[in-house]
């Protein structure tokens, strides 16, 4: 039973699937030559929901590396903001997984920008920055490799020197550095080699 008709749009030259009611979508110019699909063709219900699949497949696609190209985003929260955009869960998966797979799409470059985008505005603690990345939905294991790169014990060392100054030792310094999520170790050494 047909459905819907291929017209031609007048001011792009594209094809897009037309139904009686008006409602309509542009045809990935890919599917109109490897289908070939003309102008004026009929489609059945299969043909038509197919090709409406690949159009919001395209549209997501597109939307995604727009959204790569303005900032670094987690799975989670490229999927997030795909989905309040409309796109179907289902759709958003399979594309997020194709930029993943291209390179497009990396939680650990993530991690790492995110990481050092915090630092230059408030030093934080090792186990502070993993909570923020936990909550941004960065994969454990890419969290913790990006943490090992940026908290090595020079690192923290110089972070926690930085912080403490000229300080002198006392219990309102180590809640704070705490607070800050450095852990009781890392304070009592930076703390034990300034003496």
């Amino acid at each position: 039973m047909v459905i819907a008709t291929i017209k031609k749009e007048p001011s792009t030259g594209r094809l897009k699937a037309e139904k009686e009611d008006g409602s309509s979508f542009f045809i990935p110019l890919k599917l109109c030559f490897s289908m070939h699909l003309h102008e004026g063709m009929e489609l059945d219900e299969e043909l038509y929901s197919k090709l409406h699949h690949a159009s919001l497949s395209e549209q997501c696609y597109s939307k995604a590396l727009e959204l790569l190209a303005s900032q670094e985003h987690t799975r989670l929260l490229l999927s997030d903001k795909l989905v309040r955009k409309g796109f179907p869960r289902e759709i958003v998966n399979e594309q997020l997984q194709a930029l993943i797979e291209e390179g497009s799409l990396d939680e650990g470059r993530y991690a790492r920008a995110f990481i050092e985008s915090r630092l230059k505005r408030k030093i934080e603690g090792r186990t502070m920055m993993a909570a923020r990345l936990a909550a941004k939905g960065v994969d454990s294991a890419i969290a913790a490799q990006a943490l090992d790169e940026a908290y090595s014990p020079d690192s923290v060392d110089l972070m926690l020197g930085s912080l403490v100054g000229d300080s002198a030792d006392s219990p309102e310094l180590r809640a704070m550095l705490a607070k800050r999520g450095f852990t009781s170790y890392e304070i009592a050494r930076h703390l034990r080699s300034r003496a």
